[in-house]
């Protein structure tokens, strides 16, 4: 591990395990998710994709520990994950969600947020823009008065930000954590089809080593993924490779992106 990292001794994450799991939020009638049986290993990067209501974030959160399995089990490494402690699961999953911080701090304070102290204090400049690099952020940075010292957020007096610059600081802050498993529930749905481009290009790289679960609704992001998981009405009902989905003409992948191939 990098001698910058935020924690200096990782949970052994020899895969990440899905065991018959079920959700069912309070007052619903039925169940979110409901026969979940997946299992990701280190260095492999895994699409989640399906339509609108079914079940991507919230498995998303279930994999964060921020919901409680109705029946089944989440296991990183060989723990349950609702016996990891926060502040052991902060080190060592890195999440950008939909909703991603718009924090009106200096850019600085935005990429350290959460960190530990001892963590902030071995982070140097360069480490802060090599993570900003990775998320295509660093040309804008540096176009800022002040650089990785700007204020941002014009409440304060600061420089306003885009949606896609925000955004972009966002995964930069996961980068910079360092953390073994990173989640990323649609990470540029902000940005521009060539920036998007050349993030993942650039996260690829980066993630080398680490368990990427990737939430997407662009087909074209999804090529270079290790294998891609198909969600509808809070069941898997399709898993492979980006290649044997798109090939073949009766998957629902092909089918839920079918606009988007066009052409491909």
């Amino acid at each position: 591990k990098q001698k910058n990292s935020v924690a200096d001794t990782y949970l052994e994450i020899s895969s990440v395990s899905i065991r018959n799991l079920a959700i069912q939020y309070p007052k619903a009638d039925s169940l979110a998710l409901k026969n979940i049986n997946l299992t990701f290993g280190p260095g492999q990067m895994i699409g989640i994709v399906g339509p609108s209501g079914s079940g991507k974030t919230t498995l998303v959160n279930a994999l964060m520990g921020m919901l409680k399995p109705s029946s089944g089990d989440i296991l990183i490494g060989d723990k349950p994950v609702q016996d990891i402690s926060p502040d052991d699961l902060l080190a060592n999953v890195g999440l950008v969600s939909q909703d991603y911080g718009r924090y009106e701090l200096t850019v600085r304070e935005n990429l350290l947020l959460g960190l530990p102290q001892e963590a902030v204090e071995r982070l140097g400049d360069a480490d802060l823009w090599s993570a900003l690099s990775v998320a295509c952020a660093d040309d804008f940075v540096r176009g800022l008065e002040g650089g990785l010292d700007a204020q941002l957020g014009e409440s304060f007096g600061g420089v306003g930000l885009s949606g896609g610059q925000w955004q972009r600081l966002a995964l930069a802050r996961v980068v910079l954590r360092d953390a073994p498993v990173w989640v990323l529930d649609e990470p540029t749905s902000a940005v521009d089809a060539e920036t998007e481009e050349e993030i993942f290009a650039r996260l690829k790289v980066a993630a080398v080593g680490r368990l990427v679960v990737l939430v997407s609704h662009r087909a074209w992001t999804l090529r270079g993924v290790d294998s891609v998981v198909v969600l509808d009405g809070g069941c898997v009902v399709e898993q492979g490779t980006y290649r044997d989905l798109t090939t073949d003409p009766t998957s629902r992948f092909r089918k839920l992106f079918a606009s988007q191939l066009e052409g491909k």
